[in-house]
């Protein structure tokens, strides 16, 4: 039975629209099946991020940003059809969406996340608030001027900061031993570190047992601590959202609560591909439209590619932030053993963070010894504008000695120069045969 698409997209989030425009650049017939829910944990973060905008109607900006780039994709010859959509196998492979059956070669799932609240005792008979609800409001200034939230996400960091920036006294509880679980562990002590300074509470490794109501306030035993608060607040987990999809009657499996896929972003059914937070924990905008690109690609082109994340970076916007890209310490220790080389500089040491007065900063480089960068972790100003460098470095297999002499004095690149320099001395004094050679010279001289 003849198919009238070559590829069919379904969902309504960034890496959707982008993966539409990506799709709309062949010479294909192309559907984008919007799945009747924008994605509200991309929106809510997004507004979280541009704090400088608070009093504006940012998420109406953003849906208008939303329907320009579907005029965009419209016109560039894309299909766009609303509505439920359902996989069917028999009598062949279809996405039904209301009464229209779609039959394609291929099919990206970019439907996103959906949140859950976790399950927390007591937590029903409290009146808790959730970040999602709270990017709804315009006036932050009616909280209560004590806030409690829970959550183990970057959401959940970012937010936590955002709030003490409009002068509320707030606790931060995770689950998690570090600040930034899927991050550095150096790096996410320097981080909470400075948020600690800068007066936010944060208890780590707390599970939370039991939420109570009590006199007026609201009461958690988080680990071993009992903390009372004005207002709980909540920022949800993050779950696939593919309720009503009937993934699994057409082979598409999970493995720890994400769709399963292969280096192609191949599901187990091989016309099927997924990106974004479908199959990634702690996805990010950037990565999961990375893999809608590779996806798009692989669906239509005549070759297919790997798809290859560790030089995507990603950043946590918090003031200062923090970017990392590639592997941690602990992860290349693992994989290289003692052939790897941590290099640290601080902003404290650069002429530029001392003139703008914002000194408190690190840049972490894993390295293997032959200076090929393995990974990087920043925390300081313009941290996330550094990280682009490192990440096309390591693209390009530029080994860390060329970075020297590259960074003009009294830019923050600067730090990346000092740690090159370094690294390569410590490499010169290392050197066994340099110095037998030398010795050698000296003797022959004499």
């Amino acid at each position: 039975m003849s198919v009238e698409y070559d590829l069919v997209i379904i969902g309504d989030t960034p890496e959707a629209l982008f993966a539409a425009t990506e799709a709309s650049r062949f010479p294909a017939r192309i559907a984008l099946v919007l799945f009747g829910h924008l994605d509200d944990l991309w929106l809510n973060r997004h507004l979280y991020q541009l704090t400088s905008h608070l009093n504006s109607d940012l998420s109406a900006q953003l849906r208008l940003t939303r329907e320009n780039t579907l005029t965009t994709i419209a016109v560039g010859g894309v299909d766009i059809i609303t509505g439920q959509a359902e996989f069917v196998r028999l009598p062949s492979l279809a996405l039904v969406v209301g009464e229209r059956k779609l039959r394609s070669r291929t099919y990206l799932l970019a439907t996103g996340s959906q949140p859950t609240i976790p399950h927390l005792e007591g937590l029903e008979n409290i009146n808790y608030l959730t970040s999602l609800s709270l990017g709804q409001q315009q006036n932050w200034a009616k909280l209560p001027d004590e806030l409690t939230l829970i959550g183990d996400s970057v959401n959940a960091v970012e937010l936590a900061q955002l709030l003490h920036q409009q002068g509320k006294q707030i606790n931060l509880i995770t689950h998690s031993q570090q600040l930034i679980p899927q991050g550095d562990r150096e790096a996410s002590k320097i981080l909470q570190a400075i948020l600690e300074a800068q007066g936010i509470k944060i208890y780590n490794n707390s599970p939370i047992s039991q939420i109570r109501a009590i006199e007026g306030k609201q009461w958690l035993q988080a680990g071993d601590q009992a903390i009372e608060t004005q207002q709980i607040l909540i920022t949800p987990l993050s779950n696939p959202r593919v309720d009503g999809l009937n993934l699994t009657t057409i082979g598409v499996t999970f493995d720890q609560e994400k769709i399963k896929v292969n280096p192609y972003l191949q599901t187990d059914n091989p016309r099927i591909y997924a990106c974004g937070d479908l199959i990634t924990k702690q996805s990010s905008v950037q990565l999961a439209q990375y893999q809608a690109k590779i996806a798009v690609h692989n669906a239509l082109a005549l070759w297919k590619s790997t798809c290859k994340t560790h030089t995507i970076p990603w950043v946590v916007f918090t003031q200062p932030p923090l970017a990392r890209v590639g592997l941690t310490e602990v992860e290349a220790r693992k994989i290289y053993g003692a052939k790897v080389d941590i290099l640290h500089n601080y902003y404290q040491n650069i002429g530029l963070a001392q003139i703008e007065d914002k000194t408190s900063g690190l840049v972490k480089l894993v390295v293997k010894t032959n200076g090929q960068i393995l990974g990087a972790d920043l925390v300081g100003f313009a941290a996330g504008e550094m990280i682009g460098a490192i990440a096309t470095a390591m693209t390009a297999n530029i080994s860390l000695s060329q970075f020297a002499f590259k960074f003009p004095y009294l830019t923050l690149g600067e730090i990346l120069h000092q740690i090159s320099l370094d690294w390569s001395n410590q490499r010169i004094k290392k050197s066994t045969v340099l110095a037998t050679l030398l010795t050698w010279r000296r003797s022959w001289f004499s």
